[in-house]
Formats: structure tokens, sequence, C-alpha cells
């Protein structure tokens, strides 16, 4: 039988020799095996760690994998009395490589897919089921959606309570299911998402950028590099205290840490970069 999942595999921190994969279940000892699609090969089998203590949410973090290379991986579970379940086959193509020859990628670009009124309830089913689905994928093979889209970027206000994690099962996860378990997931959190030490505690529950921020800043800022594309996530919203009271000295490290992080684009010859921030620079 199938896992009994509350979110749906989903993908984050993609690489050219590896992709993180996450979910949330009550089932015990999971594990995800993943090898080339199509192919007869050996299982890479990893066990999924909860991301902390008492939470539901497993990752488990592939690594030493092909560049440009499409995947095909399943999330293994056990039920209360051991029996082994297993999902369909999901699908993942890791980033490639200069010598790969790879001359073009297309993202999507997302913002604010928090649902605060009802008459917008449709409108990311929609985008998802007849544009994602139906213009990037062939909706009968999703493993296309891997083949054909590098990554989803999401630029803020992932929810519309950061807190509740009924919004992140079902307004974010539960609307992009169709696609999150093909395609790497890149955000950033927006107001929405960090009203409280809660929300952002949660934002940080559900998402695993690549550790390359500040020191002590890991899950705050961090840059991914596709070719040369770099793709910078900032936070535009660091709080201290009562919402809505910016800390400075957090900004000051982050600055910091961009300039340096345009600096190694720049002297690595890489000709674009592309930046996620929630807020527009002036307007707090």
């Amino acid at each position: 039988s199938a896992p009994d999942f509350m979110v749906r595999p989903y993908l984050q921190a993609p690489s050219p020799d590896g992709m993180t994969v996450l979910f949330e279940t009550a089932d015990g000892s999971p594990e995800v095996w993943a090898r080339p699609f199509g192919s007869s090969d050996a299982f890479n089998k990893m066990p999924a760690d909860a991301v902390a203590d008492g939470e539901q949410v497993y990752q488990a973090r592939l690594d030493g994998l092909s560049s440009n290379t499409l995947y095909e991986y399943y999330v293994l579970t056990r039920d209360g009395e051991g029996a082994v379940q297993v999902t369909q086959p999901f699908a993942f193509k890791t980033w490639p490589v200069a010598a790969d020859g790879v001359d073009k990628a297309e993202f999507l670009a997302l913002s604010d897919t928090q649902l605060d009124r009802s008459e917008y309830v449709d409108v990311l089913d929609n985008v998802v089921e007849k544009g994602f689905m139906t213009l990037e994928c062939d909706g009968s093979h999703p493993e296309t959606c891997a083949e054909n889209i590098a990554g989803i970027t999401i630029s803020g206000d992932v929810v519309q309570v950061g807190g509740n994690r009924q919004d992140w099962r079902e307004q974010m996860f539960g609307r992009m299911a169709a696609i999150t378990p093909y395609v790497p997931l890149i955000t950033v959190p927006g107001n929405h998402d960090y009203y409280s030490d809660a929300e952002i505690k949660l934002y940080r529950t559900y998402m695993a950028p690549p550790a390359n921020g500040s020191v002590g800043y890991d899950e705050h800022w961090y840059y991914l590099d596709y070719l040369g594309l770099r793709l910078v996530g900032l936070d535009s919203y660091p709080i201290s205290g009562a919402h809505g009271a910016f800390n400075r000295d957090t900004l000051a490290i982050q600055r910091q840490w961009l300039k340096e992080t345009l600096r190694d684009a720049r002297l690595s010859d890489m000709p674009f970069v592309f930046g996620l921030f929630h807020h527009g620079c002036l307007s707090e």
C-alpha cells in the first residue's frame, strides 16, 4: 500500500550532484530510494530523518548523483505493524555542469501563493493544473515536468498564516501537489510567513535551502548556481521582538554576505544574478 502523507514528497536544494527530498507523514522508518529513471540500476537508498525532535516532517539528502540526469525516486515507510508501504515513482532532474552542454533552462516564478480571499481559491490550482501541467509538462507523464522545468521560485508570503500548519499542508503543498514532487521549490519568506518566532520556525521546518548563508544564518539567506545563473535568496523581513521591529544588526550581516556573494559571482564570470526577496527595496 502507499504511505499516508500529510504533505506529499517535494524537492529542495537542487545541485548537479544532489537533491533533498522532504515529506510529512506519521508513518515510521521512512526512506528515499532513487536511481536513474527507467533503469535497472541498484537504488541509492537513504534514510529520511525528522527535521527536528517531535516533527513528522522528514528529509533525505541524496548526494553523489550524476549531473543533468533524470532520476526516479520512491518513498518507503512502515505502518504500525511493520508492513512496508511504497509510493508511486516520482522524478527529479539534477542540475547541469558546463560539460553537459546545456544552453538554456526554464524557471517558473511565483509570489504570494497564500490564500487570503475566497475569490482567489482557484487561482493557484488553475496555474498548476491548466498552466504548468498542461503547457510546460505532459500532464499524463508528470516526469516531463522534471525534464522541462529547472525550478519554481516563490518570493515570499508562501502561506497566509506561517504558524498555521494546515495552511502549509493545504494552501501550499495541497494545491501544488501535482508538480512539487518533480520540480524543486526555491523560496524565501515574506511577512505572512514571518509574523513571529512560531511562524518562521514552521517556515524553516518545511523549507531546507542550501546551507551557504552567513555563519549562524544558514536558513535565512542562501544562493544556488545553475551554470552561469546565480539565484540569491534574501530575507527582507528579519525581525526581533514585536512584529514589525526590524533587526538592523541582522540586516547588516546580510548586506555584507550579499556583497561577498555578488563579488564572488563577478570573479567567477557568472553573467546572470537573479534575486529573490519579498519586500520592495524601499517599501518598508
